[in-house]
């Protein structure tokens, strides 16, 4: 595994790819990508959370449920950024470098949010247009 030194310094743009969600199945897929960002968005609060109560227990957990996760949505960086933080967040002698990776991590979750929330609105458009030509005449 490759260590992270700053996310900041990584030039990988979000790359989301559903198809390695659900490849069969859009109505699965669109409500996983939903999850993904309700639950993204706790993971970056209840990391910002335990951080500053110093509960550096309590952020390893975070980072160590939220994992699969990102693998899962292809967003391999992040996951990685978290898999560092799992490793390390019981060492003290590290807990201001993870300070400071966990403000960057907001940075490029919120960014990874955004591009899903954005899937999402594509699928939903795709949707429509595809229905739009479609009209039961009651037959």
């Amino acid at each position: 595994m490759k260590e992270i030194n700053d996310i900041s310094e990584q030039t990988e743009e979000i790359a989301l790819d559903p198809n390695q969600i659900c490849r069969t199945d859009k109505a699965v897929t669109l409500k996983m990508l939903k999850l993904f960002v309700a639950n993204a968005k706790k993971c970056g609060k209840k990391m910002r959370s335990s951080i500053k109560d110093s509960n550096w227990k309590e952020l390893r957990s975070i980072a160590h449920k939220n994992i699969p996760t990102y693998c899962l949505m292809g967003l391999n960086e992040l996951a990685d950024f978290l898999k560092y933080i799992e490793n390390n967040a019981l060492d003290k002698g590290k807990h201001k470098s993870i300070e400071e990776r966990v403000k960057n991590l907001h940075s490029k979750n919120t960014e990874a949010i955004d591009a899903v929330r954005k899937y999402i609105g594509l699928i939903r458009t795709e949707d429509q247009l595809s229905n739009a030509g479609t009209y039961n005449y009651g037959i």
